[in-house]
């Protein structure tokens, strides 16, 4: 069974770099969209998860300038609220501006319980 690592995103990468944190709004609004893929999950399992969380159609799972990733542990991006032409793609290696390996560290944080990842 492979394990998959639900993952936040804001869109608005500027958002993320606030010396404060996020917004204390967007915050409440990611753990819900988080929760609510998780309850998803649970409840109708990982192909509903798939294939809802990469509808562009269901807000559920993006809104707010926010949006719901879901990866592999490996790396494999399985879901994206958005949709994504990266679908199915490993992209563990993929750096931001400053060369932080930014998706290790978002599956990471997500293994480890949950949190912020802030990258460039």
């Amino acid at each position: 069974m492979l394990r998959l690592v639900v993952v936040l995103v804001l869109s608005c990468v500027p958002l993320l770099a606030q010396a404060a944190g996020p917004d204390p709004r967007l915050s409440r609004d990611a753990t819900v969209m988080v929760r609510d893929a998780v309850a998803l999950y649970g409840k109708r399992g990982r192909s509903a998860l798939l294939s809802q969380g990469s509808d562009r159609a269901n807000n559920s799972f993006h809104r707010n300038g926010l949006f719901v990733l879901v990866w592999q542990r490996d790396g494999t991006l399985v879901a994206h609220g958005l949709g994504s032409k990266f679908l199915g793609q490993n992209l563990m290696a993929v750096r931001d501006a400053k060369g932080m390996p930014f998706i290790l560290k978002s599956i990471e944080t997500g293994i480890a319980g949950g949190g912020w990842v802030t990258y460039d």
